[in-house]
């Protein structure tokens, strides 16, 4: 009965009213087309193959302090979080697949301090 109203009162298809909130969903600011947030998502996915890394390495310190990074300097957006969890995903599954050796502790601190200073600059609101 819910199904049978709901066609009466909204005509338009389904497709067309999804359509329609993606379309105002991809103009809103928050997708501006910026070269610092262009930066800012290399960067992220950047970090989100670190991410990966030190997962299948067996490293949760590490891990937790990436996500802390994440957490107090990317924007709370869905796509941030998608391009960060595709890059962990990936790299993650890269490192047990193809049985890369593990990077010693040091030089990802080295890294995951460099990314932080970039995401800094990338998202920081006053820049």
């Amino acid at each position: 009965m819910g199904k049978l109203i709901m066609n009466r009162v909204l005509p338009f298809s389904r497709a067309a009213i999804v359509l329609l909130v993606l379309s105002a969903w991809v103009s809103s600011p928050s997708w501006a087309d910026t070269p610092s947030s262009k930066e800012g998502t290399q960067t992220l996915e950047s970090l989100g193959r670190l991410n990966g890394q030190t997962l299948a390495c067996k490293q949760p310190a590490l891990t937790a302090r990436i996500r802390d990074v994440v957490i107090n300097l990317v924007p709370k957006e869905r796509t941030m979080g998608e391009v960060f969890e595709q890059a962990t995903s990936a790299a993650f599954l890269k490192q047990g697949t193809a049985a890369l050796p593990c990077p010693d502790v040091k030089t990802l601190v080295e890294q995951i301090n460099e990314l932080e200073k970039q995401l800094k600059i990338s998202f920081s609101k006053n820049p």
